[in-house]
């Protein structure tokens, strides 16, 4: 018998950064509890579900998106887990639809991430989001009620963080990425950002590359450590 939760991990939009995410719940079993054997991480189910009507983008077909979602997340749920995490920041836009029609908790990544913002008591955040996300202010209508000011990349930078997203879901990302990612930053911390939010999973698989001038909300990063959190505790 465990004597840790069991964290459900719905993955595979993409592959890649849902992989990504359950790597960075066992760093952070490691660096913060100490894991070292086995029965000192939690038990954790990752549902790889790819999904169709996706792209880097994000929803190509929205009504087929939310039957794959909700066939995810009944899997996860039928499975025994004690909490569900959604690898895909993009894919929160669906969650109130389903929310109350799952029996467990479902830790809301956007939530997190801009509590993270509000506690490092900054005024002015970037945003770096996939497109739709961006389209959505999935983001921005969270912050603007915390009366933090969101910086939005322009349609230029958008195209090119579609292309590192995209790249990554290919496993083609290189130095350039890394290049194309701090120039994007860098033009958010020109414009007045104080911190900036790496708001997709695949992006979070670049920024762990970088070295920049500010702090990062990693919205991978604080998940993963969120779920971990909540099945040690």
């Amino acid at each position: 018998m465990t004597k840790y939760k069991t964290i459900g991990v719905l993955g595979g939009s993409g592959p890649i950064a849902g992989a990504n995410v359950y790597i960075r719940m066992l760093r952070h079993a490691q660096f913060k509890y100490h894991a070292i054997q086995d029965t000192d991480y939690p038990p954790t189910i990752l549902y790889s579900l790819p999904l169709e009507g996706f792209s880097e983008k994000g929803s190509t077909d929205n009504d087929s998106l939310r039957t794959q979602f909700k066939h995810g997340l009944d899997v996860l749920q039928n499975s025994g887990c004690d909490v569900i995490i959604i690898a895909c920041n993009t894919l929160y836009a669906l969650l109130p639809e389903f929310k109350d029609e799952i029996s467990i908790p479902i830790l809301d990544m956007i939530s997190l991430t801009v509590d993270s913002v509000v506690d490092s008591h900054v005024r002015t955040v970037g945003v770096l989001a996939s497109e739709e996300s961006h389209r959505k202010q999935l983001y921005g209508q969270l912050l603007s009620t915390k009366d933090i000011e969101v910086l939005e990349v322009d349609d230029m930078a958008q195209i090119d963080l579609n292309n590192i997203i995209l790249h990554v879901m290919g496993g083609s990302y290189s130095v350039i990425d890394n290049r194309e990612l701090t120039k994007v930053i860098n033009s958010l911390v020109a414009r007045g950002a104080e911190s900036v939010i790496i708001g997709c999973t695949e992006l979070s698989i670049v920024a762990e590359h970088i070295k920049p001038s500010i702090k990062l909300h990693d919205s991978a990063d604080i998940l993963a450590g969120a779920a971990v959190d909540y099945a040690m505790k």
